[in-house]
């Protein structure tokens, strides 16, 4: 599969400003559409994205990028976007005890990462404004494989159309997500199946979000589990004596020796 870019695609820019932590950060947002073609040059099925750039900055080449998606398969990246990390986030009065029918408000979302990274949210195909386009094509992006190269594609291809290959790539998965993030890293380097088509792209970080864990993993779901139920435990309800890092730390530490020690010995 191949990305064209001359395809006629429907793309919506606008600017915007948030304040963070005392600071004004201006933004540019581009929202677009990636079409991937066959070989007659025909559209097979499109990748939607929602970009945020920061434009008060000089030179924007080395600075980190983060890619967002939520999980699924099958889901937009709409909750991550609108209940997280866009500049504009849902207004929640009580978290606990939301909402469901309108009407709904918007409100600025101190916590956004503007001030540290862009942001480019994705609906992979399927999913949200990301199409697929031809059914004889369902097979190549509904299944992990296809549908992790098309994210690298795009990625890959995001990065060149806006001179960002020299940027730190970061990426934030949640839920089904997190197995795209762990495949993801290893495709963009070079260490998919298809190893002859290595794009040489590192990845600096990754957010895991309520990690989705593959049967036969050889990972202990329950440890990794502990260390977020502890930093959500944290946020809702912050200890006097031990600071929020120092406890997530102490609850790692905790659960990757004692405790995953012990619930290997149940299993």
């Amino acid at each position: 599969m191949r990305i064209q870019e001359n395809l006629e695609k429907s793309k919506y820019e606008a600017d915007g400003s948030i304040q963070i932590q005392g600071t004004t950060i201006l933004y540019h947002t581009i929202c677009e559409d990636h079409f991937f073609v066959d070989e007659e040059n025909n559209p097979v099925a499109s990748i939607f994205s929602y970009a945020y750039f920061r434009s008060d900055v000089q030179d924007n080449s080395k600075r980190p990028i983060l890619f967002i998606y939520n999980g699924g398969p099958g889901c937009a990246s709409l909750w991550l976007h609108m209940g997280l990390f866009g500049p504009r986030i849902v207004k929640l009065d009580d978290e606990l005890n939301l909402p469901t029918v309108p009407p709904f408000e918007l409100e600025d979302n101190p916590h956004c990462l503007l001030d540290l990274c862009d942001l480019v949210f994705i609906d992979p195909v399927g999913t949200g404004l990301g199409r697929l386009i031809q059914e004889k094509a369902r097979k190549e992006f509904y299944e992990t494989h296809g549908d992790v190269r098309s994210v690298s594609k795009f990625i890959e291809q995001f990065l060149a159309r806006y001179n960002r290959r020299n940027s730190p790539v970061l990426l934030a998965g949640e839920s089904y997500g997190t197995a795209r993030s762990a495949l993801l890293a290893g495709e963009l380097m070079g260490a998919g199946p298809e190893k002859a088509d290595t794009m040489g792209i590192s990845v600096s970080g990754i957010f895991l979000l309520g990690s989705y864990f593959i049967e036969k993993l050889p990972v202990e779901a329950s440890a990794t589990d502990l260390i977020t139920m502890a930093a959500t435990n944290y946020f809702h309800n912050p200890k006097e004596n031990i600071s929020q890092k120092d406890f997530i730390d102490e609850a790692f530490t905790f659960a990757s020796t004692e405790y995953v020690t012990f619930r290997g010995c149940l299993s």
